[in-house]
């Protein structure tokens, strides 16, 4: 799957952060929803597919990984970019099974943040 084609959830509680990446994958074609936190993020993903998350591992009111783990104890695997700069290093077999597809760390250059978007909606079959 392409970008363009991509229904894309960025969660970070920072707002520059959030609005400079919801705009660089916006001008790539995807669809891009926002949340400021994890239990706005759960709200969108209540409602709405998405293809891939990219979300702060450390947010108040709910942070990623507890965002990511209620969504696994509901069955609910979302492709997720995780940014883990603030938060302690998960190793693989706690951050694959809930859908931790790559790790990030901020900040972030445009490129890099596309070539990992890329890479992981590779990954998924198209629509």
């Amino acid at each position: 799957m392409k970008i363009a084609e991509a229904t894309i959830l960025v969660v970070d509680d920072e707002p520059i952060v959030n609005l400079t990446m919801s705009l660089l994958l916006q001008q790539t074609g995807a669809t891009v929803l926002r949340a400021e936190n994890g239990a706005e993020a759960f709200e969108h993903l209540t409602r709405t597919a998405v293809d891939v998350m990219i979300c702060d591992g450390n947010m108040p009111v709910m942070d990623g990984m507890t965002l990511l783990n209620i969504l696994h104890a509901d069955g609910r695997t979302v492709p997720t970019l995780l940014f883990v700069s603030g938060m302690g290093q998960e190793d693989a077999t706690v951050l694959q099974p809930v859908g931790v597809r790559r790790l990030l760390t901020k900040p972030i250059q445009p490129a890099a943040l596309l070539a990992a978007v890329s890479a992981v909606l590779a990954d998924i079959p198209a629509r």
